[in-house]
C-alpha cells in the first residue's frame, strides 16, 4: 500500500478500502484514475457454501492494478493469457484490458450456475421418490447457494451502470460495445438466479406438501385404529367387571359369542368408514 501511494499518488481512502474485509461494491472517479471494487462468487467445497472474493481494482490512463486477496482464478487466467503474448491483451488499453478481466470474472459465474441448475434437477427427480430429511437439507443448501450468488450479484449491477456513466472520461466511447457486453452478461446471471430462486421456492413447497400429505396420511391410519379400538375396549370392559348377572356371561359359548361380536362391530365400522370414503 505504501508502494501504490508514493508511486501512483492513490487517496488514502481508497488504499483502506483494499485493505477492508466489509467492503461493498462500488465505483469511485478521482482525477485520474477510478477505483473499482468487484465481487466475484466463490464456491467453497469443503463448507458447500458460495461466498463473496473482493477484487480491487485501479484503472489510469497507462495502467491497470488488482489488489485481493487470495488466489483468483479468472485473474489467473489473464496473466496467463498475457505470458502467452495474446496480441489482445498486450496491444490493447488499460480500459480494453479492464473488460477483458471482467469478462473473465462474470463469465466464470456461468459454470456455477450450471452447478445449481443440475442440483435442483436431481432434486426435482428426487423428489417424488425421497420426501425425507436429507431432500429438506439438500433444498436448504441450494436455497443458501441462491440466495448468497444473488446478495454477491446484484450490487454489481449497480456498479455497471456507475461504469457505464464514468465510461467517457476513463474508458472511451469506443469500448462502449465491449462493457455494454458486461452489463447484459451481468443482467443474464441475475435472470438465471431469479429463475433458480423461483424454482427452489417451488421444490420446497412441494416436498413440503409431500411430507404433510404423508403425515396426515399416518395420522388418519393411527385415528381410525384408536376408533376401531374404543368400542372393543368398551366391551371388554363391560365383560371384565367382577359381578353377577352380565348377558351370556354364564353361556357355554360365551367367549366365541363374544369374540363374533368383536369382529362384527370392527367390520362394520370399517363398512362405515368405506362409505363415507374415509378408508
Amino acid at each position: 500500500m505504501e508502494y501504490l501511494a508514493k508511486t501512483y499518488g492513490f487517496h488514502h481512502l481508497a488504499l483502506e478500502d483494499t485493505l477492508s474485509n466489509i467492503q461493498q461494491p462500488k465505483l469511485d472517479q478521482y482525477d485520474n484514475y477510478m477505483f473499482l471494487v468487484f465481487h466475484l462468487p466463490r464456491y467453497i467445497k469443503q463448507s458447500y457454501r458460495t461466498v463473496a472474493q473482493e477484487i480491487d481494482i485501479f484503472l489510469g490512463k497507462d495502467y491497470l492494478i488488482t489488489v485481493h486477496d487470495g488466489e483468483v482464478r479468472p485473474l489467473d487466467d489473464l496473466f496467463a493469457q498475457s505470458k502467452q503474448r495474446d496480441p489482445r491483451i498486450l496491444t490493447g488499453s488499460p480500459a480494453y484490458l479492464l473488460y477483458e478481466l471482467l469478462d473473465k470474472v462474470f463469465s466464470s459465474c456461468f459454470p456455477m450456475l450450471d452447478r445449481i441448475g443440475k442440483k435442483l434437477d436431481v432434486i426435482e427427480e428426487q423428489l417424488y421418490d425421497d420426501h425425507s430429511r436429507r431432500t429438506l437439507e439438500e433444498i436448504s443448501f441450494i436455497e443458501r447457494d441462491i440466495i448468497n450468488f444473488r446478495r454477491i450479484i446484484n450490487p454489481q449491477r449497480y456498479v455497471m451502470k456507475d461504469l457505464e456513466a464514468a465510461k467517457a472520461k476513463h474508458i472511451g466511447v469506443n469500448l462502449d460495445i465491449y462493457f455494454d457486453d458486461i452489463a447484459d452478461k451481468i443482467e443474464r446471471i441475475w435472470d438465471i438466479l431469479n429463475n433458480y430462486k423461483e424454482v427452489i421456492e417451488v421444490l420446497r413447497h412441494t416436498n413440503e406438501s409431500f411430507i404433510t400429505h404423508r403425515l396426515n396420511d399416518i395420522i388418519k391410519i393411527l385415528t381410525i385404529f384408536s376408533v376401531l379400538m374404543l368400542p372393543l375396549t368398551v366391551v371388554t370392559g363391560f365383560y371384565g367387571m367382577n359381578i353377577v348377572g352380565l348377558p351370556l356371561a354364564d353361556h357355554p359359548m360365551a367367549s366365541e359369542i363374544a369374540t363374533a361380536m368383536l369382529l362384527m362391530i370392527v367390520v362394520g365400522m370399517l363398512l362405515f368408514f368405506k362409505k363415507k370414503r374415509w378408508l
